[in-house]
């Protein structure tokens, strides 16, 4: 087989087999179809001068149409359709002028379209824009070359095979080694993946379209309107840029956004469609996770009202004890005390019940106990404490739940020292500051405790992180051990 006629059949085979590429990635189906009519109809030439420009038709519709198949606009549509008229019509092949023409306005169409393009398909219009130079570029510069009487010299004839193949060759290479959907919505995945909680999403899909301007709006159920990632209410979110096109998301059924984008966008609509299914699901993420953190925080709210409520009643029990029975019992002594002919066993008896109430009162509310409030309650706690201990109070007074938490959190701590440490000595440091209490207890003792093993700082764990603080115990072997609170005040 001579050169020009391997040559002539590579045209063809070139075009089947970018049909045969594109198409074989399941995606772009009009895009192969066009590739494979063109590469069909080049060897149907062969049948007749009348079947010699039929390849030109689809060529230059896949040229328009490319990278997605489909021909967006007026413009694309009139030279698509004049592309068809032209391969149809062999006789006109003799007027340079109309080659010329066909040949400027398929450039100028295609490359109209790679300016007005968005996002990753944008590399992709400009890889027709080159492979429309190059055919159409030698099919004016043959059509030039007749009008000086050249004629179709094989030289020019080869030229003109050689643009095919290469056009082919660009068009299937565009499909298979540019990032364009699919790449760039897994990489959407991972990066949606990886932002934290509470980032903002839009910037990442804006990336993935493309488009800087393109920008995600919540929409609250029960007729809450539409709000931006700041929380911030908007109207008409398709109103903040003009010519702005919106794109509903939908998770399950349910509208959860919107999201705003250059109208440029929806030329690509595969993309905006993975990249529209993405977001749908990011935002839901979102909706999710704010519902999810709003019952943890009412469920914090709960806790923390109920230890609030507790420690109001243990005051008022408090309260009623020193101002009830404890006051008759002192009454009573005091009646005693100045009869006539008192008796000691009954005076005993209500010294000892008078003091039992008074423990009992203490016990219940010991700060509110103290004249010194929370210092005087300390003081009092560490005075006969068998190992010697210091106290250091940092700040004014705060709430007295949180007061009440920090003394019962010393108070167990102290306990565990005296049962466990074997120390020489503790300190116990309590620094207020505006909304926090921090408790610190610290000995020199043997260290290597179970904090968690008993029943004691497991419960205050539980009511200081009712309070939204923290209890953490740190009890290395040999080396002592420390519990620090932090109490939400």
């Amino acid at each position: 087989m001579a050169p020009d006629e391997v040559l002539l059949d590579t045209v063809g085979v070139a075009f089947v087999c970018a049909g045969v590429v594109v198409g074989s990635r399941g995606r772009r189906r009009r895009m192969a179809l066009l590739l494979l009519a063109t590469g069909v109809t080049w060897w149907l030439g062969g049948l007749g001068d009348w079947a010699l420009f039929w390849h030109r038709g689809p060529l230059t519709h896949a040229l328009l149409a490319y990278p997605t198949g489909r021909l967006r606009g007026r413009g694309p549509r009139v030279v698509a359709a004049g592309g068809y008229v032209l391969a149809v019509a062999a006789p006109l092949d003799r007027f340079a002028v109309v080659n010329v023409g066909m040949a400027l306005s398929v450039v100028g169409a295609v490359t109209w379209s790679a300016f007005g393009s968005q996002g990753p398909q944008r590399s992709q219009r400009w890889q027709a824009v080159a492979a429309a130079t190059v055919v159409m570029g030698v099919l004016a510069g043959g059509a030039l070359a007749r009008t000086r009487g050249v004629g179709a010299q094989p030289a020019a004839l080869r030229t003109y095979e050689l643009g095919l193949v290469l056009g082919a060759l660009v068009l299937a290479g565009g499909d298979v080694w540019d990032r364009w959907s699919e790449p760039t919505t897994t990489r959407l995945v991972v990066e949606l993946g990886a932002a934290p909680a509470g980032g903002r999403i839009s910037g990442l899909v804006a990336d993935a379209l493309g488009d800087p301007s393109a920008e995600l709006f919540y929409w609250l159920p029960d007729g809450g309107g539409f709000v931006d990632e700041a929380g911030r209410a908007v109207p008409d979110p398709g109103a903040r840029a003009a010519g702005a096109q919106v794109t509903e998301l939908d998770h399950d059924g349910e509208r959860v956004g919107v999201l705003v984008h250059d109208v440029g966008v929806g030329q690509d609509p595969e993309l905006l469609a993975r990249v529209a299914a993405l977001a749908s699901l990011a935002v839901a993420g979102v909706r999710l996770r704010a519902d999810v953190e709003a019952q943890l925080a009412a469920v914090e709210a709960s806790r923390r009202r109920i230890v609030t409520a507790g420690e109001l009643e243990r005051q008022q029990l408090a309260a009623e004890v020193r101002r009830g029975a404890a006051r008759h019992l002192e009454v009573v002594s005091g009646l005693l005390a100045d009869s006539g002919h008192p008796d000691a066993e009954l005076a005993d008896a209500t010294a000892m019940a008078q003091r039992s109430l008074d423990a009992f009162a203490d016990g219940m509310d010991p700060v509110a106990g103290s004249d010194s409030g929370l210092a005087g309650a300390l003081a009092e706690l560490v005075r006969n404490f068998p190992v010697p201990a210091t106290v250091a109070l940092e700040g004014g007074p705060s709430s007295p739940s949180a007061e009440s938490t920090a003394y019962f959190v010393c108070a167990e701590a102290l306990s565990n020292v005296g049962k466990h440490a074997a120390a020489s000595q503790v300190s116990i440091r309590v620094a207020a500051t505006p909304g926090w209490v921090r408790v610190v207890v610290k000995d020199d003792g043997v260290g290597g405790a179970t904090p968690w093993a008993g029943t004691g700082l497991a419960g205050l764990r539980d009511r200081v992180e009712a309070l939204g603080g923290t209890l953490t115990v740190h009890s290395p072997a040999g080396g002592g051990t420390r519990v620090e609170a932090v109490i939400g005040a």
